[in-house]
């Protein structure tokens, strides 16, 4: 009887605890992302990346374009083995730019992620990627 009460007390805290979101760093935004399409949920890894983007980067119309420049770039080298963060660069306090390496069997893919902070919560400012060492410097 003792536990039930303690479970009913607490069941209150551990509700109001999961609905409020929890600040993440852009690494932790930009790591999920890469990590839902290796597992191949790419529509829904971007739907839980651009929650808190810039309005520029939700539009719809963009997004269904993304989603399926995803899925046609990165089948093309065979199975995702995982990714490698290679770099991060500040620009001030407010803009973030972070450089992975997706890899996969036959090649790999550089992904660029941007983040800009306003205020306290740092929004999605930009996701690109390519074949190309360009996005290395």
């Amino acid at each position: 009887m003792k536990i039930l009460i303690a479970l009913f007390l607490l069941l209150p805290a551990l509700t109001f605890a999961q609905q409020v979101p929890q600040p993440r760093t852009p690494r932790e935004k930009a790591e999920a992302l890469l990590s839902s399409i290796q597992s191949g949920d790419i529509n829904g890894g971007y739907d839980r990346f651009l929650v808190e983007a810039c309005p520029a980067i939700s539009l719809s119309q963009q997004l269904t374009m993304l989603k399926k420049q995803t899925d046609a770039g990165v089948s093309v080298y065979g199975k995702i083995l995982g990714h490698e963060f290679v770099k991060e660069e500040s620009f001030g306090s407010s803009v973030v730019r972070l450089v992975y390496l997706l890899k996969s069997e036959e090649y790999f893919t550089v992904w660029e992620f941007r983040f800009y902070k306003p205020k306290a919560t740092w929004l999605v400012a930009g996701v690109f990627f390519d074949d190309q060492f360009t996005r290395l410097r």
